[in-house]
C-alpha cells in the first residue's frame, strides 16, 4: 500500500470526495487484512485444536495399549502362577499318596514278619522241652544209646575223606545197622518233642 497520498486542493482545503474515496479504500483493505488476519489466527486455532486432539486420542491409544498389554502381562503371570500352585499341589498329593502306599507297604510288611515270626517261635520247641525229650528218648532207648556210645568211642577219627557210598553199612551184634538206628532215634526223638508240646 502506498503510503504518499496527493489530494486535489481545492478552495480551502483538499477536496472532499478524493479523501473520502481514499478513506473508504483504506477501511475497506484494512477490514479485509483483519479478516485475513482473524481467518488465519482461526486456521491455526483449528490446527492447533486438531493437533491437540490427534495428540491426546494418540496419548489415550498408547495407554489403552498399555493397559491392555499390562492387563496381559498380569495375566500371563496369574496363569503362570496359577499352574505352578496346580503343579505343586498335584505333586504334592501323590507325595502324600506314594507316602501312604509306603507306610501300608510297611505295616503290611511288620504284620508279615511278627506273623511268621510268632508262627516260627510257635514252632520252635522249647528247650526245656527238648531237655525232657532227649531225656524220655535216654529212658526208653538205654541200650541203643549205650551201644552208640561204644561204637563212636571205638570208632578211630579218620583224616581221610572217604565218600560213603564205598563204605558198606556196618552192624552190632547183629542187630538194626547204625544208621538205620540213628534214623529211628532221630524219629522218635521228633515224635517226643512234638508229642511234648501238644500236652
Amino acid at each position: 500500500m502506498d503510503k504518499t497520498v496527493k489530494f486535489k486542493t481545492v478552495f480551502n482545503g483538499y477536496s472532499k470526495t478524493e479523501v473520502d474515496q481514499y478513506l473508504n479504500e483504506l477501511d475497506t483493505q484494512y477490514q479485509n487484512e483483519h479478516l485475513a488476519i482473524s481467518r488465519l489466527m482461526l486456521n491455526a486455532q483449528n490446527r492447533s485444536d486438531q493437533i491437540i486432539h490427534e495428540a491426546e486420542q494418540r496419548a489415550a491409544e498408547i495407554l489403552a495399549k498399555a493397559e491392555a498389554d499390562s492387563k496381559m502381562i498380569r495375566a500371563e503371570a496369574e496363569q503362570v502362577k496359577a499352574d505352578l500352585i496346580q503343579e505343586m499341589r498335584t505333586n504334592f498329593i501323590d507325595l502324600l499318596h506314594t507316602a501312604e502306599k509306603m507306610r501300608k507297604t510297611i505295616e503290611n510288611s511288620q504284620e508279615m514278619y511278627m506273623l511268621y515270626s510268632t508262627k516260627i517261635l510257635r514252632e520252635i520247641p522249647l528247650e526245656s522241652s527238648i531237655n525232657a525229650a532227649v531225656e524220655k528218648v535216654k529212658q526208653l532207648y538205654p541200650q541203643t544209646i549205650k551201644k552208640e556210645a561204644a561204637i563212636k568211642e571205638q570208632t578211630p577219627i579218620q583224616e581221610t575223606i572217604i565218600d560213603a557210598e564205598d563204605v558198606p553199612m556196618q552192624t552190632v551184634c547183629n542187630e538194626t545197622p547204625v544208621s538205620k538206628q540213628s534214623e529211628t532215634n532221630v524219629d522218635d526223638l521228633i515224635k517226643s518233642i512234638n508229642a511234648q508240646r501238644r500236652s
